[in-house]
């Protein structure tokens, strides 16, 4: 069975979830947060996030654990 079979799409409710998903973040505010290892972008926060999030950096392969609300933009 191949990787890319219709099984591993998404569902029509999932599609649907994230269309509406997308609609309502068009406007949002959103920051980038970057690795703390390699000042890679790590995730796109946007204005409602709220809580932990944890992510594994695409650049240097970190696994690293964020505190949304306190991960404020830090100006340098």
């Amino acid at each position: 069975m191949s990787r890319y079979c219709k099984s591993n799409e998404p569902s029509a409710e999932m599609l649907i979830k994230m269309i509406r998903a997308k609609d309502e973040t068009s406007n949002m505010e959103k920051r980038t947060v970057r690795c703390p290892y390699c000042q890679h972008s790590a995730l796109i926060v946007y204005a409602d996030a709220r809580g932990h999030v944890q992510t594994k950096c695409k650049n240097c392969g970190h696994e690293v654990l964020f505190d949304v609300v306190s991960m404020r933009r830090i100006k340098r």
